[in-house]
């Protein structure tokens, strides 16, 4: 007669000690200066690749390439197996990869994310006009302003209408003074400030944005008018 098989009980086999790191879950896409969503998870890989839980590792993120700057807690101890970043977040608009490393267990690096324009903050200069114009003459100079997020990054698709006028100043400005951004930029053309006088500042505003304003201006009377002014003055002395 022939054997009877046995077969034993069952066998658990758990992973070995964790000898590398492996991205568990990382966003692809992130809002610029939001936290990432969801939330960076690490953990280990043993020798056969399994994976290994971390115990008490400590692990660090950093950027390795892209245009602006990786913020938040950027190290973290392992809790249940999983080094958790909650609230990193990215700077500027672009292409980041971002690494994480252990002492010990080497580094890992992410696959590409891209940072977006988070969501419409304030409108800022982007070109400032002239500093010195005439009256009635258009500036040499014609501002530009941006709308922009939290973080000053250009948002590409708003269609918040930008607004101009005299922050300080006599006068108000002529020209177009309302215009929706092409790119997220509001160009202006034939401005000009019709009121001589010193330190004059234009505002750059959206109601529901925060507004910017330009640096000092100097506006130097018209010479026509300035003419005008002095034969009157000598005509008053005949």
């Amino acid at each position: 007669a022939g054997l009877t098989p046995a077969v034993s009980a069952t066998v658990t086999v758990y992973a070995a000690a964790a000898t590398s790191l492996y991205i568990y879950s990382h966003v692809t896409v992130a809002a610029a200066g939001g936290d990432f969503e969801p939330a960076t998870e690490i953990v280990g890989l043993d020798r056969y690749n399994n994976a290994a839980g971390l115990v008490n590792a400590t692990v660090s993120a950093s950027r390795v390439s892209g245009p602006g700057r990786l913020q938040g807690v950027t190290q973290v101890v392992s809790s249940a197996g999983f080094a958790t970043f909650s609230n990193l977040s990215l700077t500027a608009v672009g292409t980041y990869r971002v690494a994480y490393a252990s002492p010990g267990l080497g580094a890992v690096t992410s696959a590409n994310v891209t940072a977006a324009a988070n969501v419409p903050y304030a409108v800022a200069v982007l070109v400032q006009p002239s500093t010195v114009v005439t009256a009635g003459v258009p500036f040499v100079q014609q501002p530009q302003a941006a709308v922009v997020d939290q973080l000053g990054n250009i948002i590409a698709g708003a269609t918040n209408e930008v607004f101009v006028g005299v922050y300080s100043g006599p006068g108000s400005v002529s020209g177009r003074t309302a215009l929706l951004p092409t790119n997220g930029v509001a160009a202006f053309t034939n401005q000009d400030l019709r009121a001589a006088g010193t330190n004059i500042t234009l505002v750059f505003y959206n109601p529901d944005l925060y507004g910017g304003v330009s640096t000092a201006m100097t506006v130097r009377p018209h010479p026509v008018a300035a003419q005008i002014g002095t034969h009157i003055e000598a005509s008053a002395l005949v």
